[in-house]
């Protein structure tokens, strides 16, 4: 995903810049979490999360939502870039076509697969979040193994990408250790991950990276 060719148009900015810009611009509009420095300052080292006046701040969330230009013309405005160093790169899944269709609610509704990469950017302190009604309609800060709990009892509904990366995070007894981890692995790049949907006679399940079913076949 990082390393395909791209239209000429599109390749200015390497792949590991403008897929963290594109993350950067979905989690503002989203969830309304803007990670953002001024233009002027060098040190890479502090994250740090926009505190935008609110109408200012919802004013520019809509219109980021109907027209992505808006994003960089936000940040020329307030003479800020998107904090892309904290970004870590985590995952990446490529979806079967199947899924995908699912996804979308009709067999007619999508054509192909999404293709999606995953970062992670861990953060001191819990910052002030809300939903856009539109992809977002709740937020819940949770720790992992209670929101997969949740999910079991049918409490929340995470997709099969979330799960796996939720459950991911329970090899972790802190966010320091998994620090560690990202810090470790910085300059490697994620694999792919692809799920393989497999038809039963009472059901379907899904084999995941790491299972053994899936390493046999």
């Amino acid at each position: 995903m990082f390393s395909r060719q791209r239209d000429e148009h599109f390749s200015k900015i390497p792949s590991e810049v403008a897929f963290r810009i594109c993350a950067i611009r979905e989690t503002f509009e989203e969830c309304g979490i803007l990670l953002n420095r001024s233009s002027n300052d060098n040190n890479i080292g502090n994250i740090t999360i926009s505190d935008f006046e609110i109408w200012r701040y919802e004013i520019w969330r809509e219109k980021v939502d109907k027209d992505a230009t808006q994003f960089i013309k936000m940040c020329q405005e307030f003479n800020m870039v998107p904090d892309i160093w904290p970004l870590t790169e985590r995952s990446n899944w490529l979806t079967p076509v199947n899924m995908a269709r699912r996804a979308s609610g009709t067999d007619e509704g999508s054509k192909g697969t999404f293709y999606t990469a995953f970062f992670l950017c861990l953060l001191d302190t819990v910052p002030d979040a809300m939903h856009d009604d539109k992809d977002t309609v709740h937020l819940l800060w949770s720790p992992p193994d209670e929101l997969i709990k949740s999910h079991l009892e049918s409490k929340v509904k995470l997709a099969p990408p979330q799960i796996y990366e939720i459950c991911r995070f329970l090899n972790f007894k802190d966010i320091e250790e998994l620090n560690e981890f990202c810090l470790t692995r910085i300059n490697k790049r994620v694999t792919r991950n692809f799920p393989v949907p497999a038809v039963c006679d009472d059901g379907i399940f899904i084999l995941y990276p790491g299972t053994y079913i899936e390493n046999v076949t």
